[in-house]
């Protein structure tokens, strides 16, 4: 993922495996503790003999500062340990008043990243919540898909998808309803007179919604916004409900695959 935060269900290769990548450039002993320093960080095991505090944030940045080093001088370089090493050292300073802008322009790094290894004309499908996707910088946030030219409105879309009713939530939690949308919400206009189970709102068709209230950027509650400027197209369903798991999220076993 381009999602530079860590301690995720699902993140097993960063917890099992993005420590031993990191150090592997380094010499030993500076591999085996610096390999320490990020597995602690990644699996969260900090107690008092061991704090996450300043200290520990200084001589995790020194590791990945060496690993980064470290990375650039072999030929050819070993570009994925210095992306990781950065991307890891981005994280670590996030700050609490403005880790939203923090984090969206590393998966806007990380993301390019990604791009630039991929042969040209590729076509990607970056799945997030609808806060990251918005096209243009609003109410003091940058998402990640404002970072690309607002303008190229062919080559990169941001679509956005909202229900009108239903429940949502997360696997192990009980689905929290969601009341259906009033009547004179984005939601309610675009199902209004018909029985279908979605309704595609094109960029175009979106100036006709603009400043109506609506749930897109959060189900906590409605506000309203120029849709058509936040967003390329907006895909809006009859019903929402919670994914569907058939497994845990955890990598399965080799043999299994």
């Amino acid at each position: 993922g381009i999602d530079g935060q860590i301690g995720g269900a699902t993140g097993i290769y960063t917890q099992k495996q993005l420590g031993a990548e990191i150090a592997q450039v380094l010499i030993e002993p500076r591999r085996s503790a610096c390999r320490a320093n990020i597995d602690r960080l990644t699996s969260w095991q900090f107690d008092d003999d061991h704090p996450y505090g300043a200290a520990f944030k200084s001589d995790l940045n020194a590791c990945l500062d060496d690993a980064r080093m470290a990375a650039a001088g072999v030929k050819p370089a070993n570009a994925r340990v210095g992306l990781f090493a950065t991307s890891l050292q981005s994280y670590v300073k996030f700050t609490d008043d403005d880790s939203f802008n923090q984090r969206d322009r590393l998966m806007y790094e990380n993301l390019t990243s990604v791009l630039r290894s991929l042969p040209k004309q590729t076509k990607t499908v970056v799945w997030t919540a609808n806060v990251h996707a918005p096209r243009v910088p609003h109410d003091g946030t940058k998402p990640t898909a404002s970072y690309f030219d607002p303008q190229d409105r062919k080559s990169i879309k941001g679509i956005g998808i909202v229900g009108a009713s239903g429940t949502y939530g997360r696997q192990g939690r009980k689905p929290t309803a969601l009341e259906p949308a009033s009547a004179d919400s984005l939601e309610g206009m675009a199902l209004a007179g018909g029985d279908a189970e979605s309704n595609y709102l094109s960029a175009r068709q979106l100036l006709a919604y603009d400043k109506l209230p609506s749930r897109l950027l959060g189900y906590g509650r409605y506000q309203s916004a120029e849709w058509s400027h936040l967003f390329d197209g907006v895909l809006v369903l009859k019903s929402e409900r919670p994914p569907d798991f058939t497994r845990p999220p955890k990598p399965l076993p080799e043999a299994s695959r």
